[in-house]
Parts: structure tokens; sequence; C-alpha cells
């Protein structure tokens, strides 16, 4: 009888892949792709006979790994088949990028003619697997060590190393062998040189319409050949006309490397294309270069998750309705007269021009708007920003970035004794991911990777308190045994993405950090201002509850948010710092308790609330004073509870308050 034996896969890069992204599309279609290309591997793994038992493929979003089981002949059977899926999904790389790049660019040009583009695709999927014998007497035992021989086999790859533009490719200053590119980088990645580039007014303007200038002065090429160029500025390289690429895969003045540019045009699986949906082989029938590729991914912007709650409720609303369709109308038909012949299918509407820092001519000629249209949009937008004002409405410019991981997921896999043990956690993980899901939907804001263990969402502030106490509820029910934690980012719409993912996912691990002895289950609550500026805390996902009603309170102005600034600064005198005993701590915590329920006593709206409900408000913050240690319990963070406070008032004074009978 043959040897069972597990299997693990992953594949990467990940987390740096993700990141890299400059608009929501970007983010999405990044996650999308580590997905899809996960479960192309699993597909793979179970046309050989293998069994997957973690996670559920059929999630729509997938982690970056999968655990199976197989029957093997012998040692070499094994490697041929990890050698074989590790191909499968490296050539669907390639060559799905390669139809992307071909048919975002218009469909005339062939990738594999730009120098360089083959490789760069080639050198970017990182895959790794293991076998290692499964023992269903001793199933943890064995599968610990499975995860042991997967943890080595990682440290034992050498990275790839372009070298195409050796002396070979017209580079003569350069070695035959020389490592690495050198020229423009990518604006999205900032890694690999430049495949695409879309000229700009002020390109045109400063290069004389010369493409060899451009080359020279600004990609820093001198071979034609490596770059296309998009625009009206044709020469004999590499070209695509503007009307054959739209501003969804590449803007003006942007320049993109092939893995960037391949995951602007990507088409993410999950439609069922020719009865292939359960096949590796899936991504052969997908309809690059055809409408459905034109109209793309519908992903909402940052603006538009800003805004949902006002683009939801307006349009229902009798008091706002015809302010809004009029501005809605101006907006949609803002483009060109030549736009839909231009850029067919494409999306014309940009919510960004609700903003009124955003109608100016600069922003219009940018963004492909007509200009002679400004001055009426400008009129719809104050008549609709005043409508909304008379109910104490604004067009809110945050919204909220969550992340979401499962505490301790791979310590708990590796204490589970039975195959039906581990294929019963991914089960509960699926349904989690199907919840949330269907929690988020479109009203609320954007799901963008739900992979069952760790989650990335765009959330409308509006419904953020609320999402995130129902998100609660439904791991509470599925009764796991395990925790989560999570980080909130509320940052600008216009704050870079990349950024507002780096910093949620650094929040995320440092939260992680600073509840690592109590079971974790904490949050970073953060604020990202527009200047780049983030101030955080962390707190147990208790006192979410009090953070939400502390919230609520400062919305309806039962408190004046000035006793936060007036106790921080109380603290800071009485020199609240440095190392305490235990004994001093408690002093401490004592009185800084007191000093918040008298400011809140004064600070209270005395027509709401009474000297003795503000009191007891008051108290309700003891518990989250007792959690404000750190370094082993040896220093007394009260930094970090003010920041709790100010977390609730900038959350309160960027998030609309819609009034029963606001809207019908």
């Amino acid at each position: 009888m043959n040897p069972t034996h597990f299997f693990i896969f992953s594949l990467g890069p990940v987390q740096s892949f993700i990141a890299q992204a400059r608009k929501a599309q970007d983010l999405y279609l990044g996650c999308r792709m580590i997905s899809d290309y996960c479960r192309c591997a699993a597909f793979a793994f179970q046309q050989t006979g293998g069994q997957i038992i973690f996670p559920k493929i059929q999630s729509e979003s997938l982690t970056n790994r999968f655990v199976g089981i197989i029957t093997l002949a012998n040692q070499d059977a094994g490697k041929q088949i990890g050698e074989s899926i590790a191909q499968t999904v490296q050539n669907r790389f390639v060559e799905e990028g390669l139809a992307a790049i071909r048919a975002g660019l218009g469909g005339n040009i062939n990738p594999e003619d730009i120098i360089g583009m083959r490789e760069q695709l080639e050198a970017h999927l990182q895959t790794y697997w293991v076998f290692s014998p499964y023992d269903s007497q001793n199933y943890a035992a064995s599968y610990q060590e499975a995860e042991r021989v997967f943890g080595m086999s990682k440290h034992l790859r050498t990275p790839k190393v372009l070298t195409y533009q050796g002396a070979g490719g017209g580079y003569n200053m350069f070695a035959t062998d020389f490592l690495g590119e050198t020229g423009r980088k990518c604006l999205v990645d900032g890694e690999l040189n430049v495949k695409v580039y879309r000229w700009s007014d002020q390109d045109s303007n400063r290069h004389q319409n010369n493409p060899q200038e451009l080359m020279r002065h600004k990609l820093f090429f001198t071979n034609r050949q490596e770059v296309v160029l998009v625009g009206n500025q044709s020469d004999t390289g590499p070209f695509a006309s503007i009307e054959q690429v739209p501003p969804k895969f590449i803007q003006d003045g942007e320049g993109l490397s092939a893995i960037s540019f391949f995951k602007r045009c990507y088409l993410p699986d999950g439609i069922d294309y020719g009865g292939m949906k359960n096949s590796p082989d899936h991504w052969n029938v997908k309809p690059y270069n055809t409408d459905i590729f034109w109209q793309g991914v519908e992903v909402s912007t940052t603006a538009k998750i800003a805004l949902l709650d006002v683009l939801t409720k307006a349009k229902a609303s009798e008091q706002f309705g015809s302010a809004f369709s009029r501005l809605e109308s101006f907006i949609h038909h803002s483009r060109p007269s030549n736009f839909d012949k231009k850029y067919p299918n494409y999306r014309a509407e940009d919510e960004e021009l609700y903003f009124e820092e955003n109608l100016t001519e600069a922003y219009f000629r940018k963004y492909i708007f007509d200009p002679r249209k400004l001055d009426e949009i400008r009129t719809a937008h104050q008549g609709f920003k005043t409508a909304l004002s008379r109910q104490g409405i604004q067009l809110q410019p945050y919204y909220a970035l969550v992340a979401l991981d499962v505490d301790g997921l791979g310590k708990h896999l590796q204490k589970l004794d039975t195959q039906q043990a581990h294929e019963e956690t991914a089960s509960k993980l699926h349904k989690f991911a199907t919840a949330v899901g269907e929690l988020i939907g479109s009203e609320k804001g954007e799901l963008l990777h739900a992979g069952g263990d760790d989650f990335l969402l765009m959330i409308n502030l509006y419904g953020l308190f609320n999402t995130l106490n129902q998100i609660q509820q439904k791991w509470s029910e599925l009764a796991t045994g395990l925790s989560y934690s999570a980080a909130v980012l509320i940052s600008h719409y216009k704050s870079p993405l990349t950024r507002a993912v780096k910093t949620v996912k650094a929040e995320l691990k440092a939260v992680k950090t600073r509840f690592k002895d109590a079971n974790k289950n904490g949050v970073s609550f953060c604020f990202m201002a527009k200047s780049g500026a983030v101030s955080t805390c962390h707190f147990k996902q208790d006192k979410l509850t009090l953070l939400n009603e502390l919230f609520e309170a400062l919305q309806a102005r039962k408190y004046s948010p000035k006793f936060i600034f007036q106790f921080a600064r109380n603290m800071e005198e009485m020199g609240f710092h440095g190392e305490t005993s235990s004994e001093e701590q408690e002093t401490l915590r004592a009185f800084a308790l007191s000093e918040l329920r008298r400011l809140l006593v004064r600070a209270r709206d005395t027509q709401e609330v009474s000297k003795e409900a503000a009191a007891m408000f008051g108290n309700q913050f003891a518990a989250l004073l007792t959690e404000q240690v750190r370094d082993g319990g040896n220093l007394l963070d009260l930094s970090n509870f003010v920041q709790f406070l100010k977390m609730a008032e900038l959350a309160a004074k960027h998030t609309n308050q819609w009034q029963e009978g606001t809207f019908k």
C-alpha cells in the first residue's frame, strides 16, 4: 500500500504585491490575483489525485497557501507532482500576463517584442511546496513536522534576477551578465523598470513631442524597444494611441512595469467561462479583448467609499433629491463629446468631482473632463452642498480601511489531532468569509479580500462601528475557539493608498505584539490625516463598545470634545509618564479616572445629561485605564488612553449623523 503524504503549497510575493497600489482597483485586483493563482494550484493538485483539507477552495477569496494530502508511489512521483503544479501556475502567470497586456494595449502590440516584458513576468512569481509523511494515528505530530519542513524550504530559494539589459541589449557599458535593471522605475511597485508609459501634456511640451527625447531624459532608456509609449506622438518604436488604451489601465504621466500593468488589466476568475471554472486552464477562455474586458472590474474608489452614505441616501431624499440629481447629471456628462468614441465602455463618472477642491481646470484637463462644463458643475455643486448643510450633513472626505487577521491560526492547526478537525476549521472560516462578504454588501463599502483568516475592507464611516460589531457577532456565532485582531485606519480619500495599506498592516502587527501575552484579540484604531500624520491607539476588542458609546455621545453633542484636550493637558502637566510600580500605577489611575469624571461633568450638555449620568459614564473607563500598561507592566501608558479618546472625537468629527426623517 502506497503511503499518504501531506502537501503544502504557497506562492508569493503577497504583502508587498498587494500593498503596491495607487488605486482601489490595484488593491482589489492584487488580492484577487493571489486568490486565483492559489486556486489554480489547488485545482492542479486535485487533478493529480490530491485532496485539499485547508482552506475551502470554494471561497471567493483565498490565502496564498493550501494544505492537502495525496498517496505517493515514491519520492520521484512527489517531486514530479510538485514541480508540475509549480510550473502550471508559473506558465499561467506568464501567458495570461502577456494576453492581458496585449489586450490592454489595444491588441495591436505583441508584448513579447518588448525587451524585458516576458522577463519581468517570469521573474515575479515565487512558489514553495513540500511533501511530508502523513500519519493518521499521530496526526498532530505529522502535521507539525510538515509545517517545520515547509518553513525550512522557504529559506532555500535563490531569488530570481533580471539580466536582459546586458551588453547584448544595447547597453554596452554593462557586462553581458549584468544583474538588475537600469532606467525609470514603475510608479506603482517602485522596483521594476517601466514597460508601458503614457504621454502627458507636460511631456509633450517639455520634450517637443519627440519620443527619443522622452526616452533619454525622462525614462533613461537608450533602447527604444524596451518600452511601449501610449500617446499621439508615434515613431518607429512600440506605440499605442490613446484611443486604444483607456485611462483606467494607465493615466497620463504614469509609467508601469509589466507586473503592474498586468494587474491593472487582470480579469478575475469566478465566472464559469466555457464550463472551465474548476480547471487550472480556466484562464484560457477569459474574454480578454472583448467588451467584457473593456468594461473591466468595477471597484469603488476611495472617494466613493467616503461619500457612500451621501450618495446612497441623497438619491432617496425628498430634501436633496433634485439638487443631487442635477449635480449627478452634470458630472455624468462632464466628459468631452468624443470621450465615448475614444474610450468605449469606460465608466464616465468620477466621485472626486463631488469634492469642491477638485473642481479646477487643472484637474479637468488631467483626468480628461471638459473644462467648458466646469462652471455649471460648480453651480450645481454649490446648490447640493447648501441643501446638505441645512440638515447638518457634509461631504466627508474620510473612509475606513479595515484589516482583520485570525490570531494564532497556525499554532491552532498544529494542535488539531484529526484531519476532520482540520477540515471543520476550514469550513467555519469559509462560513465567516461568506458572512462578512454578505454583511458588507454595496451600501457599506467594498470587500477587497476575505480569505477566511485575513480580511481587507473599505468601509464608509457612517456604518463603521455597526459593521465592526456585526463582524464580532458573526465570529462569536461560529465558536471557533479562536480570536481575531483588527486594525482600523481612518484615511483621507487622497492619501496614497500604498501608504494606507502598509500602515494598516503594520498596525495590525503592532497590536498583535502588544497583546501577545493576553490572547491578542486586540484592535488598533488609527487616523491618518491628509498631511500623512498618523495617530493611533491599541485596546482589547471588548472596549470597542465603549469607543462607540463615546463616539455617539460626541456626535450627538452630549459632551464637548474640549474635555479630551483638557484631560491630555492635565495629565501631561502632572508628568504621568515613565516607569512606575504597581502601587504608583493604582494611585495614578485613580487620579486620572477622577479627573476624567470631573471634566465629563463640566463638558456635558446640561439639558441632555445629568451630573450623575456623566460621572457614571466616566466610571466606564476604569477597566480601560487598568489595561494601559506596557513593558511587562512597568510603564503606565496614559498616552494610549488619551489617543483612545481622540479617536472617538476624530471619528465623530468626520462622520455624518443622519437624523430620523432626514431622508424618506
